[in-house]
């Protein structure tokens, strides 16, 4: 964890330092890892910002009990949310008839199917949950069809797996051979250390991996990163066709207006947050927005607490 705000460090209260740190350490302890703290104009108040990974289960899973925790431990009871609009009622209408005991179990059987998010676990179970939308409903609405440039990533994903198939065999056959039961292969629990370990030997698909390829996400710097996953992919005989390319291209509108969203974003939550200074805003943001905001919540003077949660890490 760093303090990111080195001035405002020298020039703090230590109380303020360690309430923030010590909120976001707790809320986060045994579920994910805080990554950054910065301190801004106390008056303006402060965010914790949750990293979400969106398609992830465990991330649902994990982000819900720290939001738990800070509803429980904290008082904070509205989360700020990507993907939702301001001005929008997000409660449930149907669970008037529900006990609370019924209305906790409902959220926390469809939390672990997969079925809804962490900040629809929040609001099922707990009525005094407010959600606050802090998206652009116009930007949200520009997509592009990602499918020719997903084929070309899921080609380079494929090739990767099977460096790493291929050396989880090596060292399977090499445990056999020498009677060591210790050494234990699953491709399917695809590590990081997995990778550079089946892969080191490969310079170019280790760099795309480590600086390209694991890293490829919403905002516009990562069209380059694409680019260089295209042409390596041609030199390692995937067919990238003019369609491909096209597809990059298309990507482009939808690219800005992820940055525009995440300019949306940081105005909304420091609305939120200015209300009432004295609590934590807890809100829900992925990765391809999480830099752009934690510069744009540093040039306005807002506090922030980042954290990840463990099935990222």
């Amino acid at each position: 964890m760093q303090i990111l705000s080195k001035s405002f460090e020298l020039n703090s209260s230590t109380d303020e330092v360690s309430e923030l740190q010590r909120i976001a350490e707790t809320v986060s302890s045994g579920l994910g890892e805080v990554k950054d703290i910065y301190l801004g104009e106390p008056e303006k108040g402060s965010v914790i910002l949750l990293d979400e990974y969106h398609h992830s289960v465990n991330a649902q899973v994990e982000i819900a009990h720290m939001l738990l925790r800070l509803r429980n431990d904290f008082g904070v009871k509205t989360i700020g949310l990507e993907g939702a609009f301001p001005d929008i009622n997000y409660k449930p209408d149907f669970l008037s008839n529900f006990t609370e005991i019924e209305r906790l179990n409902l959220a926390a059987r469809l939390l672990a199917e997969g079925e809804i998010s962490n900040v629809e676990f929040m609001i099922l179970a707990f009525d005094d949950v407010v959600v606050e939308g802090i998206d652009g409903e116009k930007e949200y609405s520009i997509h592009w069809d990602d499918s020719l440039t997903m084929d070309v990533l899921s080609k380079m994903v494929l090739k990767v797996w099977n460096a790493y198939d291929k050396k989880q065999k090596e060292l399977q056959d090499k445990a056999e051979q020498s009677n060591e039961n210790s050494v234990k292969t699953n491709s399917n629990n695809l590590t990081d250390d997995g990778i550079k370990e089946a892969i080191k030997s490969d310079e170019t698909l280790y760099h795309l991996w480590k600086g390209t390829l694991s890293d490829v996400g919403g905002n516009s710097k990562y069209k380059n990163k694409h680019e260089a996953i295209f042409m390596e992919g041609e030199k390692r005989g995937i067919k990238v066709t003019q369609d491909h390319w096209d597809s990059l291209k298309n990507r482009e509108p939808f690219l800005e207006a992820v940055d525009i969203r995440s300019d949306i974003m940081v105005k909304n939550i420091a609305k939120i947050c200015k209300r009432t200074p004295e609590i934590p805003i807890p809100s829900i943001i992925g990765a391809g927005h999480t830099e752009r905001m934690v510069e744009a919540f540093k040039d306005i003077g807002l506090s922030y607490a980042l954290i990840t949660h463990a099935s990222v890490n």
